[in-house]
Formats: C-alpha cells, structure tokens, sequence
C-alpha cells in the first residue's frame, strides 16, 4: 500500500520562528494557518492597536471548578481544566480554530495502513521540570492510559493495539481497527505527561503537581478558588506573550460580571443575562463562540435502580413532548441557544440535521398526556431530578424542565446538589437517581462519533460516565460500532442519521439545547478567541494553530 505522509513546510531555521513576535513589531494576526476552507462565528477579542506586548498577569472569572485539572488522565471537561491542559501540556496533534487536525509534537506523520500509523517528534523539546521530550515519554504517556479503563481517556485510545517507540523520535501506533477520527483523538486531553513527574509525585500528581512542554507552567491550584500558572521560559517555541495566568472560581454570575467591568478581571464567563446587559457597556467586549455541547436530561434505563415507569419507552417519549425546549432557550438562555434535536450538535456541521427533529420545540402536553395514558399512567407520576451546576444557570432550567412536567401530570421533585456530588451520582455511580441534568461535550472528538459514541454504547455501561443511562440496545450498539470505523463520509452521515432516529424514538434522555459560548473581555485583550472544542478551555498560547493573546495595557 502507498504510504500517506503529512508534513509541515518548514521556512528558516524551524516551524515557529515563522510565527515568534518581537517586542514592538506589529502583525494583522497570529494565525499560522494560511487557507482554509471552514468559517467560524466565533469572535475576536481585538483593539484599534495590534503591538504584540510581552508580560502582565491575565485573570479569568469561570463559574465552576470540575476537580484536579493536572493530570490528562483523570480530568474533566471543564473551563480550569481545559485551561491547565491546553496551557501546560501538549498532544502530538492539535485541532485548531476550524476545527482542522494540525501537527503539534509531532512534526509529521506516515499512514502506513488503516491501522499502522508512524509519527516522527519533534526535537530539541523539554519538559518543564527539564526531562528530555522524546518517543519513550509518548509511550509512558498512553500506555497509562490504556492501563486504566475507568480513565475518562480510555474511550478515546481503546481502539490502541499497541505504541512503540521505534527510535528515539520516532513513535509507531497500531490499531485493532480502523478508526475514523484517531488523528482527533490525540488533539484532545491526550497531552504528553513527564514520566520522571508521574513518578516522583505519585498521588499528588494531577492536583498538586503538573508537567508538560507546553509554554506554561503549572504553579498552583487550591479547589474550588482558582489556579495558577506562569510564563514557560524553557519553550520550545516562541516566548509566550503573558507572563501569569490565574483562572479563578466565582460561581455568581453577576458577580463574574462586574468584575470584568470594573476591570478587576480581563475575561470572564457570562451567563446570558449578564451578556444581554453587557452587551451595550462601553469599552467591553462580548464574545461569541459556537456550541460546544448539548445540555440533557439524562434518563437512567437500568432496572435494578431506577423507577419502572422509565423502563417504559412511552414515558420517556411522554417526557421529552412535555419539554418546552422554545421556552427555555427564551427565557432562560435569552436566545444564546439553538433548541435541542439530536445529540449531534450544530457545530458538526457533517452530520448536523434539523429534519431528525423529532418533538415539537414548543412541546406538545397533549400528546404526552396521550402517551403517558398508553403506557398505563393515565394519572401521571412522580420522578426525582437530580441537578447540580454542571452549568451556570443549572437550576433554573431544571425548575423550567419540572414545571413542563407537572403540566402533563409528571411531578418532578428536584434535588439539588454540589458539583461533587452531583458528578459522583452520575459519572461514577455512587447512588441512585431517575433523571438527571448535566451537560455533554463528548469525548471532544469533533464529530458524531465523538458526541454519541461512548455515551450510548452499552458496552461501556460501568465504565466511569461513559453510557451513564445504563442503556442496553443492541441495535444501537452496532450502528455505533459500524460508526467508529466508517471513514466514508455519506456513509457517516447515513449512520449518523440513523443512530440519532434511533435515540430519539427510544427516548433516551431529552436534549434540550445547545448553548453558545458566552464571555466577556476588557478592550486590553489583544487577539482572543474561543475555541470551538469544550475541552480546549481559554487558549491563550499556542503557536501550531496561531493562539496568541497579549495584554495592550
């Protein structure tokens, strides 16, 4: 077979001095992609000024703090860990800002066979505590992986016979079967770990300690308050132009706000009202970003836990006509939101398709009356909904949802609870629940399989939160599996289809919408965007797909 071979055109003496900045020299953008054939909606962060500054300290306001964010290994999507992810380690590949499979530590690659791939590193690369970049670390870094099926990771390199280093930079990955998107899954918390770090931390690694190549360090990260990172002046690339980033934990969206009037903040996570009012505020910015997720009403379908009634397909039917999903996106999200079809979200725009519309965006309480009646509960019943803040206004939508189903005859009793608890319930199972409220970003695969693959296969039910519905559908199962390894794009499509037909028919969950990525920045923040990929977090640096955010002030 003919070899496919991917690699960087390298001008002067390496890739990224294409893309260094000096002090006072000016550029239109830091971009390194030249052509593309994608478009974003995403805005920019950008003043009258574009005069690269190097120094000052960057703060971000996120409203939630999903646990350690050091290790690739154990975290969550979540705006902290994406951040520390993105920031402080490094993949082989990177997916950059249309959403394109850029090289990353990995300068180029081979595609021997479907299943044989050959990666060559790149050198001359330290980790930040000064152990050497190199194929055995590649190695050390998946092997972990593959070591530990309760990873969050796991779902993303099961399909990984075996890695070997073949030289010292020189890597080679064979699969145990085709894979349509293994080049996306390195790009996304895959980053490469330093074994001598792992080793001499142990238990502490992940949350007191973390060590990458990428262009920032980690310093410190104290729960639920912020963490901290600073400037990498060992690089490989160009020097980073901000000197600290602190990510800090404000859980009031009003007080998020303010803050990043006032100034005492340069970015900050908003939540629909306060970008509704920010938006007319002088010498702020509001920006946009595409959906990265849908946010559910998970379903839990396992018999020996939750309630018969949710065995029955007609009553999660009867749930999802109760949902008033127009309403929701009006009144709670203020229109920063599509209405929820299918688990594939707009922003896989391959398989995006608002024909599977299934239930009516305005609800319909007369047919879920009607289908509560067939299913033998002419009277209606009573469910709990679990919640917790997987997202700013978690609650609100949750009392939304309840008050829809008291309107069919289903009384919904919420029960509100930490994030910690709320996660452990349904992504580990440590208790019962019936219906549950979170969010879903993937595995962040940006594609069909990457949003339903893991979540609804019933082979991973038991497997920390992949298919945290405990749904057993063979039928289901084998689309997904012929889905992993399809990379024929009408057929994608065609199973992509047919999968979510699937899923609504069966009524597994209720999708409700998908929300807009919503920030607020001061007119300071020179070059920021946010990136179209949930685990990405804020990229504030990286040169391979042309993340470079300086302070003008």
């Amino acid at each position: 077979m003919v070899a496919i071979v991917v690699v960087i055109v390298i001008i002067g003496a390496a890739v990224y001095f294409l893309y260094g900045v000096s002090p006072g020299q000016t550029t239109s953008s830091t971009r390194i992609t030249t052509t593309t054939s994608a478009t974003s909606s995403t805005t920019t962060a950008t003043s009258s000024s574009s005069t690269v500054k190097y120094g000052g300290a960057l703060v971000i306001d996120v409203a939630v703090d999903k646990g350690p964010p050091g290790d690739p290994m154990t975290v969550q999507e979540g705006p902290i860990t994406g951040t520390v992810q993105q920031e402080v380690y490094e993949g082989l590949t990177a997916i950059d800002f249309q959403g394109n499979v850029v090289p990353d530590l990995a300068v180029n690659w081979t595609k021997a066979s479907n299943t044989d791939y050959v990666f060559n590193l790149r050198q001359g690369v330290k980790f930040q505590d000064g152990t050497p970049f190199n194929a055995s670390a590649v190695v050390f870094s998946f092997v972990r992986i593959l070591s530990n099926n309760a990873s969050v990771r796991y779902g993303q390199v099961s399909s990984i016979a075996s890695v070997t280093a073949l030289s010292n930079y020189k890597v080679e990955f064979k699969l145990k079967e085709t894979s349509s998107d293994f080049l996306e899954s390195l790009a996304i918390g895959e980053g490469i770990v330093s074994p001598t770090a792992v080793k001499a931390y142990g238990s502490q690694y992940g949350s007191q300690h973390a060590v990458g190549t990428g262009p920032y360090s980690f310093v410190e990260w104290v729960q639920n308050d912020h963490v901290t990172l600073q400037a990498n002046p060992n690089y490989w690339g160009p020097k980073p132009y901000i000197q600290t980033i602190t990510v800090r934990v404000v859980p009031d969206a009003s007080v998020r706000s303010l803050q990043v009037q006032s100034g005492q903040v340069q970015i900050a996570e908003l939540s629909a009202q306060e970008a509704q009012r920010l938006s007319s505020v002088s010498g702020l910015q509001v920006l946009k970003g595409p959906p990265q997720e849908f946010i559910t009403i998970s379903i839990d379908v396992d018999p020996p836990y939750t309630i018969q009634p949710l065995l029955n397909p007609f009553v999660r039917q009867a749930i999802n006509y109760a949902v008033n999903r127009t309403a929701i996106v009006q009144f709670v999200a203020l229109g920063y939101a599509v209405p929820g079809i299918g688990p594939v979200p707009p922003s896989i725009q391959c398989c995006w398709n608002p024909g599977l519309a299934t239930y009516p965006a305005n609800g319909d309480i007369t047919k879920a009356k009607q289908l509560l009646t067939q299913a033998g509960y002419p009277n209606g019943l009573n469910v709990k909904i679990l919640t917790g803040p997987f997202t700013p206004n978690y609650l609100q939508v949750t009392q939304a949802v309840a008050a829809d189903l008291k309107k069919a005859g289903i009384n919904a009793t919420i029960d509100q609870e930490s994030f910690a608890t709320a996660a452990g319930v349904l992504l580990s199972g440590n208790g019962t629940w019936q219906l549950g409220f979170h969010d879903w970003g993937g595995i962040g695969i940006p594609s069909s399989y990457g949003f339903m693959g893991e979540f609804y296969n019933q082979k991973n039910i038991g497997n920390f939160q992949w298919n945290l519905q405990h749904i057993r559908d063979a039928n289901l199962t084998s689309m997904l599996d012929q889905l992993k390894v399809t990379d024929d794009p009408a057929r994608v499509k065609s199973l992509s289809d047919a999968i979510q037909t699937r899923i609504l028919q069966q009524g597994y969950g209720v999708i409700l919408y998908y929300p807009y990525i919503l920030q607020g920045a001061v007119s300071s923040v020179q070059n920021y965007k946010i990136h179209p990929n949930p685990w990405y977090g804020y990229v504030i640096f990286n040169p391979v797909i042309g993340a470079g955010v300086w302070l003008n002030s």
